[in-house]
């Protein structure tokens, strides 16, 4: 659950979160095109289709943030899913690991320790000095 609140979080206050209000200034834009126009006096004339770009811009910014989306998505779970395979792979080889250690401990006595005649042990197999 939290991570996808995360994922959601960063997704708003990141680069989709910039194109968004990107878009809605566009929109805002091409809206109070006649009042910009207006405020701009003389200027004015320069930027005739300024109501033309400003939609253009705002389908632009939107586009990307919906691909922006698609691919922050695509990642988050892609991420994920990695991430679920490394912790079953380290299931695996946590059980092979102590299935590795519990044989070890179970191996005889080694030689060496076995036949050392100044071992506690040794009166069990009759080899006391």
């Amino acid at each position: 659950m939290w991570f996808w609140v995360k994922a959601a979080w960063d997704f708003i206050f990141g680069w989709a979160g910039v194109d968004m209000l990107v878009g809605f200034a566009c929109i805002a834009v091409a809206a109070f095109e006649t009042w910009i126009i207006g405020a701009l006096g003389p200027l004015g004339r320069f930027v005739p289709d300024l109501r033309k770009w400003a939609l253009a811009a705002a389908v632009v910014a939107f586009t990307l943030t919906g691909a922006i989306g698609y691919g922050y998505k695509n990642g988050v779970s892609f991420t994920k899913s990695e991430w679920v395979a490394a912790q079953r792979q380290e299931i695996t080889d946590g059980e092979r690991i102590h299935d590795e250690a519990v044989r070890d401990s179970r191996s005889d006595t080694p030689d060496v320790v076995r036949n050392d005649s100044w071992n506690r042990d040794n009166w069990k197999h009759g080899n006391r000095p």
